[in-house]
């Protein structure tokens, strides 16, 4: 006896089900109204800034006086300060630094990844809260995403108290974009450190290869340290147009994130046209976020050259006011100068077309990478 057959219509492949597409049209349209709305945010909240209309040399009193009133923070004198580039060296002195902590101890990093520095500073952590020393960790929810949760677990059990800076929340996606971006670690309010190195493998070694990430960091000590307890865009083109010698050293290949490159070259030309000197760092990802103005003025933190650092995130920058100093830092400048590739003005006239359109196409997302 055969078995009656059921015929009905048939039912559309999963593809052409518009069932199946509700769910991810409505989560795209509502990405988009967000990411809308936030660059609209962005765009009236950047449209006010300061203008120094009068020229003050980097050198003078003047200069430090209309720093102080410009970034609204006090000038502090009497500092030492120990410029440390690639992990090799500052790593080293970032343990050193916890493990010389008697009393209290704070680190706030965005980054906490992976590697065997990221035990190295748990377990250093660990040894001072078990000796009784008072220890405060800050991570960023989002930019230590790849952490090993255990860590965290470690440190509190240890007894350090353990805290996650802005976890995402339904009811708080507008905030979702505001993160810490700071790197402090501060042993007993006398030694502090802070730069752009984050706690990952990626900054291990010496900066000889792809994987061994580039960046600088320093260890202070003096009266700044009470702003740094505390805090737990240089006008390029005009520079150059005053006839200023500016250079400028990016990330080139290895950079972490290929679109974030392709919408920065679409500011070259008008830099070049302006008289910037363009440099595209070649033997690994270029992290450092410094800068030396003429002989005496220097800076070295967090703050990345966008408007996510600038209007955002919280940052930490440290202002350097001497001449040892920036001539340290101007030496490790032109030792990275070495291993770059000059953006030629005219080779970069000639670049490909589909380079062009490539930047073309980060236009309307690029104030918010």
């Amino acid at each position: 006896m055969k078995r009656p057959v059921l015929r009905g219509k048939p039912r559309p492949p999963l593809r052409r089900d518009p069932r199946f597409w509700a769910w991810p049209v409505a989560a795209t349209l509502a990405g988009l109204g967000w990411y809308a709305s936030e660059s609209l945010r962005h765009r009236r909240e950047g449209a006010f800034g300061y203008e120094v209309v009068e020229g003050i040399e980097a050198g003078s009193d003047g200069f430090m006086r209309a720093a102080e009133a410009l970034t609204g923070h006090p000038i502090n004198e009497g500092c030492e300060v120990e410029l440390l580039v690639n992990g090799d060296r500052i790593f080293p002195a970032m343990l050193e630094t916890i493990a010389g902590a008697e009393r209290t101890l704070c680190l706030e990093t965005y980054v906490y990844w992976k590697g065997d520095v990221a035990g190295e500073v748990a377990e250093a952590v660990c040894e001072r809260a078990r000796a009784g020393v008072e220890c405060k960790v800050l991570v960023d929810a989002l930019g230590a995403a790849q952490m090993e949760s255990s860590l965290l677990e470690e440190m509190e059990r240890a007894g350090a108290a353990v805290c996650r800076f802005r976890p995402p929340k339904p009811y708080a996606l507008r905030r979702l974009t505001n993160r810490s971006h700071r790197r402090l670690l501060i042993a007993d309010g006398r030694t502090g450190m802070t730069g752009g190195v984050g706690i990952a493998g990626e900054w291990e070694g010496d900066a000889k290869g792809p994987d061994e990430w580039r960046d600088s960091h320093l260890r202070v000590s003096g009266p700044v340290l009470r702003d740094m307890q505390g805090a737990f865009t240089e006008a390029l083109c005009e520079a150059a147009d005053r006839g200023v010698d500016v250079r400028i050293v990016v990330p080139g290949p290895h950079i972490d994130k290929g679109f974030v490159r392709t919408a920065g070259r679409a500011a070259y030309a008008e830099l070049i046209e302006a008289g910037v000197q363009l440099y595209e760092f070649m033997p690994t990802m270029l992290h450092a976020k410094s800068l030396a103005v003429d002989e005496r003025w220097a800076m070295v933190g967090t703050m990345n050259f966008d408007n996510r650092s600038f209007q955002l995130h919280d940052e930490v920058t440290l202002g350097v006011w001497d001449e040892r100093f920036n001539e340290r830092l101007r030496q490790s400048f032109e030792a990275d100068l070495e291993r770059c590739e000059a953006i030629r003005p005219g080779r970069w006239g000639r670049r490909p077309l589909r380079m062009r359109a490539a930047e073309g196409a980060t236009r309307f997302i690029r104030r918010e990478l």
